[in-house]
């Protein structure tokens, strides 16, 4: 996932950066499925933040920027019902999913990402996993 979002940065105005600071961790993991936390369930990792935009950049034209990267790279994209407006949810090939959007006025637009579901013991919350995130190459 940290590659997709490295990868969306890169097309983006420079300077916009995810910063996930003000919810205290970059990412968790969950049972995928509402699994029972006791049945050692499969697991997804999802993480969140906010996007700091450079000066003078329109928040609606750059949500619709990112749906068209995200579609460019053979993802399916569309903008949600029932979420604030402009949205944008990603859903790749690999099975993960990026999500962009203002998730209410006033605040700043925010991305989020998931995973697929992997193995209880693949998916561990003491990876790390950065809270600001910048262009450029994967880790």
């Amino acid at each position: 996932m940290l590659e997709y979002l490295k990868q969306t940065l890169s097309a983006l105005p420079p300077g916009t950066i995810i910063d996930a600071t003000r919810y205290g961790s970059a990412g968790s993991t969950a049972p995928c499925n509402d699994a029972l936390l006791n049945t050692n369930p499969f697991k997804d990792f999802a993480a969140t933040g906010d996007l700091t935009l450079p000066p003078r950049v329109d928040t609606g034209k750059l949500i619709a920027e990112v749906g068209d990267i995200w579609t460019s790279w053979g993802w399916w994209v569309f903008e949600r019902d029932g979420m604030y407006k402009p949205n944008r949810s990603g859903f790749s090939t690999d099975g993960y999913e990026l999500h962009i959007g203002v998730p209410g006025p006033p605040g700043p637009p925010n991305i989020t990402g998931t995973s697929p579901c992997f193995p209880h013991d693949i998916a561990r919350d003491d990876r790390p996993f950065p809270t600001t995130i910048t262009a450029g190459p994967g880790p």
